[in-house]
């Protein structure tokens, strides 16, 4: 029973629908990770979606190495975020420490709804100007290279997006919390994954108020009718009232002006679109890739979670082996000549890696071994000691302490 109403809380999360008691936090180190306890239900609607989409006969709302793509830039976006993170919101909390004009109360459901809106207008503005301002569109690109509209299509972000967005929000320190900041940027982007579909047509007199998939279609098209609309996160109503909406008028064509001729994700974060893109892929190649790449995200998972368990030297050789493996995994899609030859490097790289230098194998198998109350101290036991040896060599952690009390606290609240 406990766990049905977690999953069901948990669910709730991803349409905005929770008590903003259960929501609200005095400290930003006690703000859950949403986006990793999404997860789960990122692949069970990816898979539902799928499903509907091949009984309905759409083949043509999804393509499988455009999907491995989306969820490749995903991937990329979370793990650029594991040494910024303490480091952006520090920023973000020394600004309201020193400079907020108002405390609200942390625990007053006016306050919640307050900088739920807040930070909804904040996001209206800020995904605005990543359209009309050209340096940011060269990271927001990357969100609009897809020319399928599916939810993988939530999940392809930009990496340089991620670094330059969290300034754009700072202003609201002057006001809303860094808990509630953390809360509502969370829920606010869970909110949009389900946007990104073309099983749901319309949702009646929601339409008036609330950003939906009719709306968000729009947004994503690159018809003229839809070019620079409809740019609100929760709420359609900030379009309405600053003239860049948009209604939906027939299904668009998705996907930027100049599309991009290529899966590799590193091409596209970077690249600047000329032509379309479709090559034929063989059900080998396919099966292969998608083996793979699930051994990948894997991979991820595993470094996500315990990443604070290692060094930061391995940390980051696992990082750049994921990324160098979804470069490969690109040329292979792309069937470039070299692809194999890599393919072999990346394989004979993986086994090495995980034995050799991360022991994320051993380390989780050792985890695993302990009673479940035992475990929370085990974890805690490790970052003490390795926070001990950053200070006898006279330096923090490059991801910072914030960053550091911040991803504890999650673990706590994993348990």
């Amino acid at each position: 029973m406990e766990l049905m109403r977690e999953t069901v809380k948990r669910l709730g999360n991803l349409v905005y629908v929770f008590s903003p008691y259960e929501t609200s936090f005095e400290k930003p180190e006690d703000v859950p990770d949403y986006i990793v306890q999404a997860v789960p239900f990122f692949t069970t609607f990816l898979v539902i979606e799928l499903i509907f989409n091949l009984v309905q006969k759409h083949s043509d709302r999804f393509q499988l190495d455009d999907g491995i793509t989306s969820i490749t830039h995903g991937i990329i976006e979370q793990l650029s975020r594991l040494f910024t993170e303490g480091t952006l919101l520090g920023g973000y909390i020394y600004v309201y420490n020193n400079y907020r004009i108002a405390t609200l109360p942390w625990n007053s459901t006016a306050t919640w709804f307050f900088a739920m809106l807040a930070i909804d207008f904040a996001y209206y503005w800020v995904h605005r100007w990543c359209h009309e301002i050209n340096l940011a569109w060269s990271g927001h690109q990357v969100h609009h290279s897809s020319e399928f509209y599916n939810l993988t299509t939530a999940l392809r972000q930009s990496a340089l997006q991620a670094y330059f967005e969290p300034f754009l929000y700072m202003p609201l320190a002057l006001v809303v919390s860094p808990s509630l900041y953390l809360v509502h940027r969370q829920l606010n982007l869970l909110y949009q994954f389900l946007l990104h579909t073309e099983a749901i047509q319309t949702l009646g007199p929601l339409e008036l108020v609330l950003n939906t998939p009719s709306h968000h279609r729009v947004h994503h098209g690159r018809d003229r009718y839809c070019t620079d609309k409809n740019f609100g996160g929760i709420l359609i109503i900030w379009d309405r009232l600053f003239g860049t909406f948009a209604a939906e008028q027939h299904r668009p064509a998705y996907g930027l002006t100049h599309s991009v001729n290529t899966f590799d994700p590193w091409t596209l974060q970077v690249c600047r679109p000329v032509e379309t893109y479709a090559p034929t892929t063989s059900l080998f190649r396919k099966l292969y890739v998608t083996l793979h790449f699930g051994l990948i995200v894997i991979g991820y998972v595993q470094l996500s979670r315990w990443g604070l368990m290692i060094s930061t030297s391995a940390l980051l050789c696992g990082i750049a082996y994921i990324f160098f493996s979804f470069a490969v995994m690109g040329a292979f899609l792309d069937k470039r000549g070299h692809a194999c030859k890599l393919e072999a490097i990346r394989c004979a790289l993986m086994f090495f890696i995980d034995t050799h230098v991360l022991h994320l194998s051993a380390l989780v198998g050792t985890l695993r071994g302990l009673p479940e109350h035992c475990q929370g101290n085990f974890r805690a036991f490790v970052l003490e000691l390795r926070r001990g040896q950053h200070m006898r060599n006279g330096y923090h952690s490059k991801r910072g302490e914030i960053g550091r009390r911040i991803l504890y606290a999650r673990y706590r609240h994993a348990k």
